[in-house]
């Protein structure tokens, strides 16, 4: 009588068991869909292999271009996602096992990079990358400071004509990461300024009249006149021969002139019909940037042995675009590539020793590049952009390269 019975409840038991393990079989394919990369059906593609990352270990955040090197790509670059840490970054070319990409906007010393592949269920392995910043206020400046003009020391200290709150601070210096002044402040705020090879402190006041150029000692303090001209001065550089050029805004006057100065206040003067507003020495030549008539850009002069100006010749014109657009600054890079500062979003200009130019990292910057400088014996560009109403912002812009010698700044 008991065996019918137990095989009445091993009937039902094996239903039971039936039925949980359908159960438990149909969770765990719905499990595995809602963890696959790409939910829906099974995809049957291999997974993404990386292999390297170009450039190696770290890049600029937002500006950057790396190549990822793996396998099991797709050539589609919309198929191919990669992540660092939760963001995606845009896919520029693709093939099987070649992705070029643009970096995200995210500053981290530990970005965890991965890619997955439409068609494939599973994400790549991960690698380990830095992205560095490419724009930032140098430790030391504080939110109330409006800097107008700039130099730098062989140090790194960074000189500034700088407003505090909207007061003249005069000259003050950013040394260890610590502001003090070093020229006592005036009525007015300076125009431009240069460290000269002699260690002083050489200042252009600037406007439509004040020909002033202002000199202040080596250990800083109280300034004083070096030399006087008629009419506006707008910038002023040194060359290698310890020379002194500045000029300004004086296109249809009598002091329409660039002019050579040496140590003692010795001039000599060079007509130049234009409104200038930048200054640069380099490499045997003078840059000179500005409005002349309707044409707005950057003039070369050669410099002979006697230190005497040949005749200019225009290697830059503000392109189309750019017409209701003014020169304010110009720099170069070790390798003589030009930077011209100008009024306007995205107000840095690239341009090659071939004359072909392009926007320096586009939408990073915003305002008018009113000065440039460089940190020597670093890959630091330093750029001020003036907002409107006054307002300006001395930043650190990281260009993975060196910059030309400011002559004076780096004795």
């Amino acid at each position: 009588m008991m065996k019918p019975s137990i095989n009445v409840i091993t009937t039902k038991t094996l239903t039971m068991l039936s039925v949980l393990l359908i159960a438990v079989f149909a969770i765990s394919c719905d499990d595995t869909k809602e963890n696959s990369v790409w939910p829906g059906e099974f995809d049957t593609n291999p997974a993404p292999v990386l292999s390297s990352i170009s450039p190696e270990t770290e890049f600029l955040a937002g500006v950057g271009t790396l190549e990822l090197t793996g396998q099991n790509f797709s050539s589609n670059p919309a198929e191919n996602r990669v992540y660092f840490n939760n963001v995606k970054a845009d896919v520029l070319e693709a093939s099987p096992t070649r992705l070029l990409l643009r970096t995200p906007n995210l500053v981290s010393e530990e970005v965890r990079i991965r890619v997955s592949v439409v068609g494939a269920d599973l994400y790549s392995n991960t690698m380990m990358y830095r992205l560095l910043p490419t724009i930032q206020v140098p430790a030391g400046l504080r939110d109330s400071d409006s800097p107008y003009a700039i130099t730098t020391n062989a140090q790194g200290d960074i000189f500034l004509s700088n407003l505090a709150s909207g007061v003249i601070e005069g000259i003050v210096v950013i040394a260890n990461e610590e502001k003090t002044t070093f020229v006592p402040p005036r009525a007015w705020r300076y125009q431009n300024i240069k460290l000269g090879p002699d260690g002083r402190i050489y200042m252009v006041r600037g406007g439509t009249s004040l020909g002033n150029v202002y000199v202040a000692p080596a250990a800083g303090g109280p300034e004083g006149f070096f030399v006087r001209f008629g009419g506006g001065l707008g910038d002023l550089d040194f060359d290698q021969n310890n020379f002194m050029w500045t000029g300004g805004a004086n296109e249809g006057t009598v002091n329409n002139k660039l002019y050579r100065v040496d140590l003692e206040g010795n001039v000599a003067e060079y007509i130049f019909d234009a409104n200038i507003r930048a200054i640069r020495f380099y490499d045997g030549n003078l840059y000179v940037g500005g409005i002349q008539g309707t044409t707005k850009g950057v003039w070369r002069f050669p410099v002979d042995g006697n230190n005497d100006l040949g005749t200019p010749a225009l290697v830059f014109e503000l392109p189309g675009e750019y017409t209701t657009q003014n020169v304010r600054a110009i720099t170069f890079d070790a390798v003589g590539n030009m930077f011209v500062g100008i009024t306007g979003s995205d107000p840095v200009l690239e341009v090659s020793a071939s004359g072909g130019w392009e926007v320096l990292y586009p939408g990073v910057m915003q305002g008018d590049a009113v000065a440039f400088g460089w940190l020597p014996g670093t890959t630091k560009m330093l750029v001020i952009l003036e907002t409107g109403e006054g307002e300006t912002t001395l930043y650190e812009v990281e260009m993975l390269r060196e910059g030309a010698p400011y002559y004076g700044s780096t004795n």
